[in-house]
């Protein structure tokens, strides 16, 4: 993040009202959150006391910075955080907000197709499925993905949330657009 930053003191305020009285500005910038996070101990651009200092500060540029998505939402942060802040779910606020405005990742938005046409997160591939087979398994384990009303299901309800529509899925085509 370089030059003039887009300042929106509300940012806060819109964090704090969509995590039901979440105060940012519990956080003073200790590190704790940065120190504990094994995200963070391998990927230097990755800080999560400074995407909430941004959240803090109002600065919008956080919503749009790729840093963001590297949360693996281990909760280490949230256990050690002296005051309570919650890092975790902060981190998790500004990705929800960021969704909304446009700013999905190509890798979140491929994970979500996922969801919505296999009922995994992670697809289940063809040599898994020959291993189950190798295994006198059946060809799918017992989860959304062996049942294809459970699917619909989940389709259903990301229509109704209209989820579908944040990560750009076109259920015609069962595909992603641009």
């Amino acid at each position: 993040m370089t030059g003039k930053y887009k300042i929106d003191y509300a940012l806060r305020e819109q964090v704090s009202d969509i995590q039901h009285g979440l105060n940012v500005n519990q956080c003073f910038q200790c590190n704790v959150c940065t120190s504990s996070c094994d995200v963070a101990r391998f990927n230097e651009k990755f800080k999560p006391a400074r995407i909430v200092k941004l959240a803090i500060l109002g600065i919008r540029d956080v919503l749009e910075e790729e840093e963001l998505w590297y949360c693996t939402t281990c909760f280490f942060c949230f256990d050690r955080c002296p005051q309570l802040a919650d890092p975790t779910e902060i981190i998790l606020t500004l990705r929800n907000i960021s969704a909304r405005e446009g700013n999905l990742p190509k890798s979140q938005r491929r994970i979500a197709k996922n969801i919505l046409v296999t009922g995994h997160s992670v697809g289940i591939e063809k040599e898994n499925v020959e291993n189950r087979r190798n295994l006198e398994l059946e060809d799918l384990p017992p989860t959304a993905a062996k049942y294809k009303d459970a699917i619909e299901d989940v389709q259903k309800i990301l229509k109704k949330t209209g989820a579908h529509k944040i990560i750009r899925f076109n259920f015609d085509t069962m595909e992603l657009e641009d």
